[in-house]
């Protein structure tokens, strides 16, 4: 578990297929707990049933799961700039679920996370509102979950059961997140070069990798990643 913000907390992941299944089967016993994609063409977002194919259309990537049986506090915003709504993670009574999806050209997974703020910013008092006590409660036991059902790799990396096999079977377990082209979350990255689009904090740090350039708020850590433009021939 790692403190990604006064009040955040994260664990991060590796899962194949066969781990998130497991991983998706134990969430749903934990109360009435639905998923939903981390954008919507309209206000009202669907439950989604089946999680996608990684990189079958745009918005596979990222989740938020919602316990009814605790909270219906599910809040949203519209984003102008791209015509869709996305989940309002900071002030919603949700946690937030980043898959660990296999790369395609390699025998590997990327890292993924699970991610919750405790804390939600009342704008009518100025302050800072606890968000409810079994909201904290059901976080930490899926949270516990993963440490006790995984195998720890570091401080914060845990490893399901099958990641090992494949690691151990010459698979590499991969900490940048996956390349989706200019999209990722189903957000277009142009405007997280200055402003992160997750809690607007503009401390942003720039990193060049081989293919791809990453822009990670040192706030709350999103990252999303743009691919480089290709070098034309002299």
């Amino acid at each position: 578990m790692a403190v990604t913000s006064a009040s955040g907390r994260q664990v991060n992941f590796y899962m194949t297929n066969e781990d998130e299944r497991q991983f998706v089967d134990f969430l749903m016993t934990t109360g009435d707990v639905v998923l939903h994609a981390y954008t919507s063409m309209t206000p009202r977002f669907e439950p989604v049933r089946l999680l996608p194919e990684p990189y079958s259309g745009d918005f596979w990537y990222a989740f938020t799961i919602l316990n009814r049986s605790i909270s219906s506090n599910l809040r949203v915003r519209f984003i102008s700039q791209q015509g869709y709504y996305v989940v309002d993670e900071l002030n919603s009574s949700v946690i937030e679920f980043t898959r660990s999806v296999p790369e395609t050209s390699i025998k590997a997974v990327h890292r993924g996370r699970i991610w919750a703020d405790l804390t939600w910013l009342d704008n009518e008092k100025k302050i800072i509102v606890h968000k409810e006590p079994a909201f904290k409660k059901w976080y930490e036991t899926i949270a516990g979950w993963i440490r006790r059902k995984y195998i720890r790799l570091d401080q914060l990396e845990y490893a399901g059961p099958d990641a090992i096999k494949l690691r151990d079977e010459g698979g590499a377990l991969l900490t940048v997140p996956p390349t989706v082209g200019s999209k990722i979350y189903g957000k277009l990255t142009e405007e997280f070069v200055d402003r992160c689009f997750k809690c607007g904090s503009k401390t942003m740090e720039h990193e060049v990798l081989s293919r791809f350039e990453a822009f990670t708020c040192k706030n709350c850590k999103q990252r999303v990643l743009r691919m480089l433009a290709k070098r034309q021939s002299p």
